[in-house]
């Protein structure tokens, strides 16, 4: 069973109280610069103001669906192989009387209603908001870099899991073979151990990456906690108590936090994103996370709060990624910024030239490089050629970029100070951007 009656919402949880072997500390890790609170959300209401049920989305002021000043977005509709339903998103009370939390649910409706007959049913809330166009004020909010954090509790009973994730606009979806675009960030679910059993429920959750898309050229590197070692080390764990779970991201490295420890790091740079997300909560439901058992109805992710830090150093962004429309980047004649969506894979704004084109970038901070990048497409699918260059000296020509679609153009540097990148080309091509890879981290 859940964490409340399967009748009806309930509003006080019972926790658990094992003692893990670790000191649990929130708040972002110790890293160059000064941290400083960006988002927000406590779902905090006095608990005698809460009635018997719960609040509803319209009764509580951080998620009301057609207000402006909310925090989150309820998301309703078809969700994996479930349906999301506001009924399955309410803020209740805490048993202590010392708190109130955010309650996303997994049931089965036994009568379903609504035209869609799969019974299976989900709590969804997200910062995005569908109500305007553009990328910008899509949002009710997106960060790119920080420390992002949420005390949960996680129910991991087979076929169903509850999550703590960032996604980025959709726009910034490229297949271009790596994760520097669009990349979903699972900051932490909770899947059982052993999908399909329920022997090993709550031992374990998850962290993840997807990136280019979820068709084709779909690409992800998951990993489960606790593992190896770690086992030892956090042998109490427990994801039907109460633990914070953070996710350090930089232009270098994304790290995944427990209770104030590291337990995880990416830190290839072909897959760090360097658009910002926005963030969801979810409980999902699918087949390969088991079969679900009825008997384990309703099962509840409970978020006590979600908070968001950032530094003004990890705020300016990478000082390394040039993005070719940038006005100060040197143009020959007739290159000029333009928008294009069409024969792409990837919406964005896009340097275009049809005969002879040229950029030249001065890095304001030279510094020793493994590597520069350039993301380039073609969408007129004609025959062409870039040439690269660094610090006036020409060190490499690809011939017949012919692929419709983005893709990255790689040189090795090895370690060599680049302190100026020019580019030049012939045909359709569009650039998207240049990017150095430096030979150490740039943020610590």
């Amino acid at each position: 069973m859940g964490l409340f009656a399967a009748t009806m919402p309930l509003v006080m949880i019972a926790t658990a109280c094992a003692a893990p072997k670790f000191d649990p500390r929130e708040g972002p890790p110790d890293i160059a610069g000064e941290w400083y609170l960006t988002f927000e959300s406590d779902f905090e209401k006095p608990l005698d103001a809460i009635p018997d049920d719960g609040f509803a989305l319209e009764s509580y002021d951080q998620i009301v669906p057609n207000s402006d000043n909310a925090k989150w977005e309820f998301r309703q509709g078809p969700n994996k192989e479930a349906y999301a339903v506001e009924e399955n998103v309410f803020v209740g009370g805490l048993d202590d009387g010392a708190d109130s939390v955010l309650i996303l649910r997994t049931s089965q409706d036994q009568d379903p209603e609504g035209g869609y007959s799969n019974p299976m049913r989900t709590g969804y809330v997200r910062t995005r908001n569908y109500r305007n166009t553009g990328p910008d004020d899509e949002m009710r909010f997106s960060q790119r870099y920080g420390y992002f954090e949420a005390r949960m509790i996680l129910d991991t009973a087979p076929g169903q899991w509850g999550a703590f994730w960032l996604m980025p606009h959709r726009s910034t979806w490229c297949a271009d073979s790596s994760g520097r675009d669009g990349t979903e960030i699972d900051i932490v679910e909770g899947y059982p151990r052993t999908p399909g059993s329920n022997k090993n429920r709550n031992k374990s959750v998850n962290f993840a990456i997807h990136y280019d898309g979820y068709r084709a050229f779909h690409k992800k590197q998951v990993q489960s906690f606790p593992e190896g070692r770690q086992r030892q080390t956090f042998s109490h764990f427990d994801a039907s108590n109460f633990h914070t779970y953070g996710l350090l991201w930089t232009p270098d490295k994304y790290v995944w936090y427990i209770d104030g420890q590291p337990v995880y790091e990416i830190n290839n740079p072909d897959q760090i994103s360097q658009v910002a997300k926005y963030i969801k909560l979810s409980t999902e439901v699918a087949s390969w996370s088991g079969q679900i058992d009825p008997d384990l109805l309703p099962a509840d992710t409970v978020i006590d709060w979600v908070r968001v830090w950032q530094t003004d150093r990890l705020a300016e962004g990478n000082p390394y990624i040039f993005e070719a429309e940038d006005p100060a980047l040197e143009r020959a004649p007739g290159v000029n910024a333009q928008r294009l969506t069409a024969g792409t894979w990837c919406r964005g704004v896009f340097v275009k030239s049809n005969s002879t084109g040229r950029l030249k970038v001065s890095v304001p901070d030279p510094v020793r490089t493994r590597e520069i990048g350039i993301r380039v497409s073609n969408p007129e699918d004609a025959d062409s050629e870039l040439k690269l260059f660094a610090n006036g000296k020409h060190l490499k020509t690809w011939a017949k970029i012919d692929l419709d679609q983005i893709f990255v153009l790689k040189h090795a540097f090895k370690g060599k100070v680049a302190e100026e990148i020019e580019i030049e080309w012939t045909g359709g091509i569009a650039i998207d951007q240049i990017y150095l890879v430096p030979s150490e981290p740039v943020f610590h």
